[in-house]
């Protein structure tokens, strides 16, 4: 018998608060756990977020990102078991946070490599997916896995063990009045019933609430249908800040609910135009420890441009306007946050998040770039295909430290196209694209395979499309429309049947091409130049540095 086998509940004993509840509900005690596990390299969106809309409401929540901590924690222990490995590992870490290392294909591939061998083998000992990253070796759920099964799964494992030592060691658990569980995957959601459960068996008397999106998908009927959630006692579905808010308000004064929706949110925490505010800038707020969370030279963090969707017509998306409205927050409010955590945290490396960064708006984001004269900021961000992004346009983009963009082409037939409601033809395709190569401006492309009454003949018309502007293109996703489009709108009107290629024919065909072959490397559904990391913020930083020296030679203006 170990000693994990005898540990037992989290040792908080049965801490009890020895004060009563306040009345007012900013004044209660509020802690937010990001749970295992998420891939280390990049610290959780949602927790910085969450946390600065609680705090505009006068709220004091504490965040800790478990899951991130989770793996700096199993790199440390090693040193009780081998220092020689400890050596080992610290040199991977020391390679991918260093800012000349990190740029060399081999070097950066080995460090990365060597970590991954090492959480396999802890994958292989607890039959968990210590996963580093997408298709790491540690992936190793089946999908067909029961949640059930992976919340059982978690005993006498490294993180049970994780959460002995962290949570119910170092944090005092037994002051916070509410606790609340933000779970983006599946793990996450088996890992916070599994902390939860074990906080109500020691004796902790907070509220206990879930939410994220993996909960929202889920939907209602899981949390009605299963006792697993009996551990917590209030479950948001679909809701943000304002909900947590509402919950933390009914807590205080004595209402119980369990289950929570969208439009649950109480008037005072609504705001005005949508659910979080549009016209000014969020008080993020990272964790001390934030360096100690990334394994790479530089922080990527995103920020939050619009909710929805500008053009908002596919009828394959979830940010279709019959599902979703379309809410953007003001450009110098996204410009602000940028200046804000290049002063604080150093940050200058960002996603923007919006479904859809157009013209009109990206211009307007360099606009502002240009009034305040910042420099040394490197971005990406996600449009659709428009006539409108012309060669000036990308150039103007690319002198303000945009390295890559991210475009939904979907398909190379017109039919399809149309069927889509995308709203543009292959030729505008071609015009964009070819904007794209003179302005030396990346480009990340979106497919969609098996799109209904699609044909061998339409999969091929994307093909030749690919084809034409693969030369000039940086890589390619390809998304299997049943197995990977949750939200399919008016999936009742066009059904499910196709004759298309799927993801993996669609990318078996490309690599017949001997310059794709040679030019292309494969990961899953992902075809992307070869030489570049898979992991996303990876890439990223390595298309950033490419930016960085193309202008310091001079070779773009």
């Amino acid at each position: 018998m170990t000693d994990l086998d005898t540990a037992g509940p989290l040792i908080v004993g049965s801490l009890l608060r020895s004060a009563a509840l306040p009345s007012n509900p900013t004044e209660l005690r509020i802690c937010i756990f990001a749970p295992p596990l998420v891939e280390p390299f990049q610290p959780s969106l949602t927790l910085p977020y969450l946390a600065a809309q609680l705090r505009d409401m006068s709220f004091t929540p504490a965040c800790h990102n478990l899951s991130s901590l989770f793996y700096v924690w199993l790199f440390r222990r090693v040193r009780l078991e081998s220092m020689t490995r400890y050596g080992e590992l610290s040199r991977a870490i020391n390679t991918l946070r260093d800012s000349e290392k990190f740029f060399e294909p081999r070097d950066y591939q080995d460090a990365l490599n060597r970590l991954d061998t090492y959480v396999t083998s802890l994958t292989e000992h607890d039959h968990i997916p210590y996963s580093l990253f997408p298709a790491s070796r540690a992936s190793v759920i089946e999908s067909g896995t029961s949640l059930q099964s992976l919340v059982e799964a978690m005993r006498n494992t490294l993180l049970e063990r994780f959460l002995l030592d962290y949570v119910g060691f170092t944090l005092q658990l037994e002051i916070y009045d509410v606790i609340g569980f933000s779970a983006t995957n599946v793990f996450q959601l088996a890992s916070s019933i599994f902390i939860a459960r074990t906080l109500k068996e020691a004796g902790i008397q907070a509220h206990l609430i879930l939410g994220g999106h993996s909960v929202s998908v889920a939907g209602a009927e899981i949390v009605h249908g299963s006792e697993l959630f009996d551990c917590f006692d209030s479950v948001v579905l679909g809701g943000g800040a304002d909900v947590f808010a509402t919950i933390c308000d009914d807590y205080a004064n004595g209402r119980k609910k369990k289950l929570y929706l969208s439009f649950d949110a109480a008037e005072q925490y609504r705001y005005k135009r949508s659910s979080f505010p549009t016209d000014k800038p969020y008080q993020l707020e990272l964790q001390h420890d934030i360096n100690d969370l990334y394994l790479s030279p530089n922080q990527v963090f995103s920020i939050y441009s619009a909710l929805g969707c500008s053009y908002g017509e596919c009828t394959f998306c979830g940010s279709n306007r019959e599902n979703a409205a379309y809410v953007p927050r003001y450009v110098s409010v996204l410009v602000d946050e940028l200046e804000a955590l290049g002063t604080g945290a150093r940050i200058n490396h960002f996603n923007l998040c919006d479904n859809n960064f157009d013209p009109v708006r990206v211009g307007s984001f360099c606009a502002e770039l240009e009034r305040r004269n910042l420099s040394g900021i490197y971005w990406q961000c996600t449009s659709r295909v428009y006539r409108s992004l012309d060669e000036p346009l990308l150039k103007r983009l690319r002198k303000n430290g945009c390295v890559m963009m991210n475009v939904g082409l979907e398909s190379g037939s017109n039919r399809i196209l149309e069927l889509m409601k995308k709203g543009y033809t292959t030729e505008d395709v071609d015009l964009m694209l070819d904007a794209f190569k003179a302005a030396s401006m990346p480009v990340h492309l979106y497919c969609i395979c098996g799109f209904p009454s699609e044909t061998v003949e339409d999969s091929e018309m994307t093909i030749a499309v690919l084809l034409r502007h693969l030369g000039s293109s940086h890589s390619v996703y390809f998304q299997d429309y049943e197995a990977q489009l949750a939200a399919k709108v008016f999936a009742d009107a066009l059904g499910t049947d196709t004759g298309g290629y799927n993801a993996e024919r669609m990318i078996g065909r490309l690599r017949e091409s001997p310059e794709v072959e040679a030019g292309f490397a494969v990961q899953g559904n992902l075809l992307r130049r070869r030489g570049y990391p898979f992991i996303e913020d990876h890439n990223f930083l390595y298309l950033a540095n490419e930016h960085r020296m193309s202008f310091e030679r001079g070779a773009e203006s």
